[in-house]
């Protein structure tokens, strides 16, 4: 068994561009429960602000006793590396249920667990130090990656922005992962200062995501092509009420002064959605009817759903565990953009013509 400082890594669930993320067990005393480890990747040992982003995100731990929050167990370095250490939640991603799910998810199991995150994002924003400063100016990838539903049908919340603020001062949109442009606010692509309004557009991309089961800005590979839709193209409902596409279209309109200015009051317009004899207990159950379903029908040996990615996920990270098998590697996975149909057809007139030119020549 690997280890990394006090603790035995069981398996990678991720590496992304700046940390890597293992669950794992003590390896020291009688403590064996099971927990989540985020290490900053090696390479980036020498970049004093992301060894600051990672200190500041641990003296978070004690304010986030919220039930939609992870929470942090301890944290530490190794060789130098900083680590934390989380509490382990077990359930799947909100990007797993969807998948497995295989359809849109219904609006009122959509709304609840929006709520969830709402509520968790309201706290998050509500902390600040003994100058009255915030803590989190915004979390900045509230996708549904950094969503998880436990057992109980509650979603949970990770990652505190306080790492990807780092990287964000010094990196352009260019560098921003892959999967986030969908749920990206226009104003954080350009690189513009971000607040509470950037979150809220998060949750509205992620609400349409889940009623629609597509994802949003689909038919767009580029990130010119991206900043072009989300200044041009309204996230429309097609086949739900007025008021939730009213809901939507305000959550990720262009200008941030036009949506909901905080996650409190997203929750408001969220909840006034409800249907007065709706049963919040039975949404809960059906939720940890999903949420079984999914965690049931992964592969037992990597911890996953037996889900093929698609190309454009593993341009975001490598999520398969078994794809890196030294921790102190690092493993990358070249974007290739898919080639259009028409590049693609002169691609194979060209393989055609080359080939009857050798047959010429030949005979």
């Amino acid at each position: 068994m690997r280890k990394l400082g006090s603790w035995e890594l069981i398996r990678r669930l991720s590496t992304g561009h700046v940390a890597e993320v293992f669950v794992v067990r003590s390896a020291e005393g009688d403590d064996a429960e099971i927990k989540v480890l985020k290490r900053l990747l090696p390479i980036h040992v020498d970049e004093e602000d992301l060894i600051e982003a990672f200190k500041r995100e641990a003296a978070l731990a004690p304010e986030l006793n919220h039930p939609g929050l992870v929470g942090i167990h301890t944290h530490g370095f190794d060789e130098g590396v900083p680590f934390l250490v989380l509490d382990y939640v077990d359930g799947c991603s909100l990007d797993e249920l969807v998948k497995f799910n295989t359809q849109p998810i219904a609006p009122e199991l959509a709304r609840i667990l929006m709520c969830d995150v709402l509520d968790a994002l309201a706290h998050l924003h509500g902390l600040s130090d003994d100058h009255g400063n915030p803590l989190v100016v915004a979390h900045r990838d509230v996708t549904p990656n950094n969503v998880l539903i436990n057992r109980e049908g509650r979603a949970i919340l990770i990652d505190y922005g306080l790492v990807k603020g780092a990287v964000a001062q010094r990196e352009t949109a260019t560098n921003v992962v892959k999967g986030t442009w969908r749920y990206a606010s226009p104003e954080q692509l350009r690189g513009r200062d971000v607040d509470a309004t950037t979150d809220v557009y998060g949750v509205g991309a992620m609400m349409f995501f889940l009623v629609t089961g597509a994802k949003p800005f689909s038919h767009v590979q580029e990130l010119d092509d991206m900043m072009e839709a989300k200044l041009s193209v309204p996230l429309r409902l097609e086949e739900h009420s007025k008021d939730l596409n009213k809901v939507i279209l305000d959550s990720t309109a262009v200008n941030p002064a036009d949506r909901p200015q905080d996650a409190r009051a997203f929750r408001r317009r969220l909840e006034s959605l409800a249907y007065p004899d709706e049963d919040n207990d039975a949404i809960r159950a059906e939720l940890v009817e999903l949420v079984s379903a999914v965690v049931e029908n992964r592969d037992p040996n990597k911890g996953t759903l037996t889900v093929k990615p698609s190309a454009e996920e593993l341009g975001e990270e490598v999520t398969d565990p078994a794809a890196v098998t030294d921790i102190t590697r690092v493993a990358t996975v070249d974007e290739m953009p898919e080639a259009d149909p028409e590049t693609r057809s002169l691609a194979i007139i060209a393989l055609i013509l080359l080939g009857l030119f050798g047959w010429l020549i030949l005979f």
